[in-house]
């Protein structure tokens, strides 16, 4: 008995060990990059003006944020070439990413330069509050994209796209979808299971829960375009698009909460989930440096997001939808 405990408490150390190691190794390697990026962003700052093409009409506008430095999950490359390994139409598509002033922007200058036949945008602003400042960031993303696009796809970088021809079979849903409005929330789960109640999750002063909602909602300008003309007529302090805090997640699940259920239905699509997550990180993982903090950042999100007048806020986007709906 004490041999296989003695033995699995050696196991346990050898895990621990590695992978301090590891975090050491990508620490130092890290710093190195951090070094050569301030000798070259320099060069590369001025590389990433938005070129628009005439000549294409992108219908899907995908966003999400990135970072080279400091970030274990970054894969971009792995992202792109997923991409078109299974994408039918890589031209229906706009890449809007989100970089931070302070990374590595050669780096962000040589994958444009290798996908070059993909519409990718980098759009450089300053780091500020990384996931906290997600919702403002998407915000204005959406804001410079193409006349033409419809639909607004919400992604990471660590995603790989994993069905063949995803973008047919999602064309063919939405065109089979029965909503004259054109008002449309794709969500890789059912209605039942993304505007579901979640919790507790006992943490202190109050237990929390949160609205289900889904990772990586598809969502149709249209729908948006309500949003939008509402918080034009009536400006909300610290208000955007999509919500005043980065549960974007939720936000999107709340609003279909809040509405009647046929209204809710009626511009409900489930599709397939296309995409997967690959990063190895997680919001409570304490052995990569900054991860408890995400998890601080999640909790503090999540009581704000019950907070009663943010519900009512939401509430009303949702009842402005119905009415369109």
């Amino acid at each position: 008995m004490h041999s296989v405990l003695d033995l699995l408490r050696r196991i346990k150390r050898t895990i621990i060990k590695y992978k301090r190691l590891s975090n050491i190794k990508y620490q130092l390697n890290d710093v190195l990059h951090r070094q050569m990026a301030k000798f070259r962003n320099k060069r590369f700052r001025n590389s990433f003006k938005i070129q628009t093409n005439e000549s294409s009409a992108p219908k899907f506008s995908v966003t999400f944020g990135t970072r080279f430095l400091g970030n274990r999950d970054h894969a971009l490359g792995d992202f792109f070439k997923s991409f078109l390994e299974n994408t039918e139409i890589p031209d229906d598509f706009e890449f809007l990413i989100k970089i931070d002033d302070d990374d590595d922007l050669g780096y962000f200058w040589r994958t444009r330069n290798k996908y070059k036949n993909l519409n990718i945008h980098f759009l450089i602003s300053g780091r500020g509050n990384g996931y906290g400042d997600m919702h403002i960031w998407h915000d204005g993303l959406t804001k410079v994209r193409h006349k033409s696009s419809e639909f607004h796809i919400i992604l990471t970088d660590d995603v790989r796209f994993i069905v063949k021809f995803w973008d047919k079979d999602l064309r063919n849903r939405i065109a089979k979808k029965n909503s004259n409005s054109g008002i449309i929330l794709a969500t890789p789960s059912t209605y039942e299971e993304t505007v579901s109640i979640c919790g507790p999750n006992p943490t202190t002063p109050v237990p929390i829960y949160w609205v289900q909602g889904t990772d990586f909602p598809i969502i149709s300008f249209k729908f948006m375009s309500i949003i939008e003309k509402e918080l034009f007529e009536n400006p909300i302090k610290n208000w955007t698009l999509y919500g005043n805090t980065f549960n974007i997640d939720s936000y999107f699940g709340d609003l279909l909460r809040q509405m009647p259920e046929d209204s809710a239905r009626e511009c409900h699509l489930q599709i397939p989930l296309y995409f997967q997550r690959t990063g190895i990180t997680s919001w409570t993982n304490n052995i990569w440096p900054g991860e408890a903090k995400k998890g601080i950042l999640r909790n503090s999100t999540l009581l704000a997001f019950q907070l009663s007048e943010n519900e009512l806020i939401r509430a009303k986007f949702s009842r402005k939808i119905a009415e369109v709906i």
